[in-house]
């Protein structure tokens, strides 16, 4: 397994990283990096030091010092479709790897603190500074879905870790560079073969949207709905953290081969036009990862979300739907029920 090193200048530092990752252990809760917040990292596997961490793509569980099951997130690592990096959920990297975060609204920065070291990235940006000192990142770090990825392999190695891609299993495996080798994960190894045998529509949607979504084999139906809880009851939480923002439903049947999207709001919301940020940018990767080399269509298509978009921001009337066949794949863009801004449906995905 091919192993990249961070550059000699990190290097000088190996001697002060144990006194990074000593943390106490606390599972942290589904909040999202906001505007003018800061959250500390705090290592989560109850063991005085991390021997390694793993993030599997497509899963909303990381994993510490290969045991299992993982530590629950509301985001999952995914495979950024135009760069081919793998993007982490800047929050949880942190805490896996002891680190305090702090996000800038105004400046769209994140600021990444460990003993040893201060990282910066902004939001779009490629430009990466190790205690003052810039880097070119071959990523940039994102909002998807309203949280915030960061490029997994540049991140960890400018805190210290080594880190190795399992491409076969699609895990990132981040360590210290203190460490002899690439620690034992095979536990997270079953939980990522579990995971990978999920239908391709599946896989395709989480990774494109950095979503994990439920289901079974047997039923044919996956879901992912981060208004409800596992056992189908509110999500308080995050009803609460979202009565402002838009936010992304995904769901599959196997029986028709069927993929719905939808951009919504939380039901508690009771006049669409109260809702300030409305993005349907998710939309724009389900169908990029779907429909791969057709810009024109995708591009007439997006257009018709943002059209629907606005009549339910405006007040307006439902305008029909737009239906488009697409290498063998119907396609339609519309608007749904009275929560929805935008829906998107691919029939034969």
């Amino acid at each position: 397994m091919k192993r990249n090193r961070k550059t000699a200048g990190i290097f000088l530092f190996v001697a002060m990283l144990l006194a990074m990752i000593i943390a106490p252990a606390i599972v942290r809760g589904n909040n999202a990096i906001a505007d003018s917040t800061a959250t500390t990292g705090i290592a989560g596997s109850g063991t005085a030091t991390i021997e390694s961490a793993e993030f599997v793509i497509g899963m909303n569980q990381y994993f510490i010092n290969n045991q299992t099951p993982g530590i629950s997130m509301d985001a999952a690592a995914y495979i950024d479709p135009t760069s081919g990096r793998t993007l982490v959920p800047v929050r949880y990297l942190a805490d896996a790897l002891g680190a305090t975060t702090n996000w800038d609204g105004t400046t769209h920065t994140v600021t990444v603190t460990t003993t040893v070291y201060t990282i910066q990235l902004v939001i779009g940006s490629a430009r990466l500074t190790v205690d003052g000192q810039a880097q070119t990142m071959d990523a940039a770090p994102v909002i998807n879905n309203g949280r915030t990825y960061l490029p997994a392999r540049w991140v960890a190695q400018a805190m210290g870790y080594d880190v190795d891609w399992d491409a076969a299993n699609k895990i990132v495996v981040i360590y210290p560079m203190s460490s002899i080798g690439e620690p034992a994960y095979n536990f997270v190894i079953a939980q990522a073969q579990q995971n990978a045998a999920k239908p391709d529509q599946v896989q395709k949607l989480e990774s494109a949207l950095g979503v994990t979504m439920t289901g079974s084999a047997a039923s044919g139906g996956w879901d992912y709905n981060p208004e409800l809880n596992a056992d189908g009851s509110p999500n308080s939480a995050f009803i609460a953290q979202n009565m402002s923002n838009s936010f992304v439903v995904v769901g599959y049947g196997s029986s028709d081969d069927e993929v719905d999207v939808a951009i919504k709001c939380t039901s508690m919301v009771g006049n669409l036009s109260t809702v300030a940020n409305v993005d349907i940018g998710p939309l724009q990767k389900v169908l990029e990862a779907f429909l791969p080399g057709q810009d024109a269509d995708i591009q007439q298509l997006m257009a018709y979300a943002q059209e629907c978009a606005n009549y339910k921001t405006h007040g307006g009337n439902l305008p029909p739907a737009l239906r488009m066949t697409i290498n063998g794949m119907t396609v339609a863009v519309g608007q749904g029920n009275g929560t929805t801004f935008a829906g998107l449906e691919i029939l034969g995905g």
